[in-house]
């Protein structure tokens, strides 16, 4: 019988996290979120600690109405992110949520595919399909079409 283990990952997204005042910590540097070489150690770290993947959030959601509390939320772009990281570590997992209502499908499915290659098969796709019709307007486009989109690549992948 084999044990059963438990799969843990880390989200690895904008400064603050969920704790809306950590930015204000004494010893943080509310710069950090943009240092990549702080952002290596982190990955490195996270791989050391035998976590096995990191999670990148990502979507124009971001609506800060307290800017008393609520830190800079700036989330670099994953595709880049995670194209860095994974040539930084060895192990770890590389999972980016991405939409087809903000990306376009072929577009989307390029970048996740040369990400595969860079970090020799550590990367995934958190599909989403986005539920904020405004984000799509302002894009010239709904949602419906692009939800249609992601369907297909997910087809493709099946396919491939």
């Amino acid at each position: 019988m084999t044990a059963k283990q438990m799969i843990l990952g880390m989200e690895l997204g904008n400064l603050s996290g969920t704790q809306p005042d950590s930015w204000r910590a004494p010893g943080v540097d509310a710069t950090e979120y943009l240092d990549y070489d702080t952002r290596i150690g982190y990955a490195q770290s996270a791989e050391r600690g035998k976590l096995q993947f990191l999670f990148f959030p990502n979507g124009p959601y971001h609506q800060v109405e307290d800017f008393e509390h609520y830190g800079p939320d700036m989330t670099p772009d994953v595709m880049i992110h995670m194209a860095i990281l994974a040539r930084a570590t060895e192990r770890i997992g590389f999972v980016a949520s991405a939409s087809t209502t903000y990306n376009h499908p072929y577009s989307l499915a390029q970048q996740l595919k040369t990400l595969d290659f860079i970090s020799h098969g550590r990367t995934a796709w958190n599909t989403v399909a986005s539920g904020y019709p405004e984000g799509a307007s302002h894009r010239g486009r709904g949602i419906l079409v692009h939800t249609l989109g992601a369907r297909g690549l997910w087809r493709m992948s099946l396919i491939s």
